[in-house]
């Protein structure tokens, strides 16, 4: 049985980084019922590690529970081997109001903006899942990363651009 300062943080954290891992899990999964599965067995995971997780900086826990979930998922995707990971192709058909995306989505297949994007740290996936495929604002990406919205604008645009210099190697020129 946890301590009660364990249990205070496992419901604080429950709290803060649910739906996050819940929407990393759905838009893998795309069933509701396997996420919520597949974030019960991360937090599962969660507990039994929760000595290395308090000494992870609060800032960099969104990140860390974002690839425990991404890992999760992917998993009962190779479990259930119904269909290729995909987690993108959702989204594929979203616009959004930045050129820089429209372009890329036009230029090349859905399948290589894909594998450029997987291709990237889970910090620069998760900040163009959040922007460019939900199309989340910098507050809410700041609430779900637990960072400044400052910091928020930073990593998202230090995704975007990395993503542009990506995309040149291949020979798409488009500016961000």
């Amino acid at each position: 049985m946890p301590k009660n300062s364990d249990e205070k943080l496992i419901n604080e954290l429950f709290n803060k980084y649910r739906q996050m891992m819940f929407k990393i899990a759905f838009g893998i999964l795309h069933n509701k019922s396997d996420a919520e599965d597949t974030v019960q067995n991360a937090f599962l995971w969660i507990i039994n590690n929760l000595d290395k997780i308090s000494q992870i900086p609060c800032n960099k826990r969104a990140c860390y529970f974002a690839t425990i979930t991404e890992h999760l998922s992917l998993n009962e995707v190779n479990r259930q081997r119904s269909h290729p990971m995909d987690d993108i192709d959702d989204h594929a058909n979203i616009r959004s109001e930045i050129s820089v995306e429209e372009s890329a989505v036009e230029t090349i297949t859905v399948n290589e903006v894909k594998q450029i994007i997987h291709t990237m740290s889970v910090t620069d996936r998760l900040m163009l899942r959040l922007y460019l495929f939900e199309g989340r604002s910098y507050k809410e990406i700041s609430d779900i990363a637990g960072i400044s919205e400052g910091n928020a604008r930073i990593c998202v645009y230090r995704a975007r651009k990395r993503l542009a210099a990506l995309l040149k190697e291949r020979g798409i020129d488009y500016e961000y």
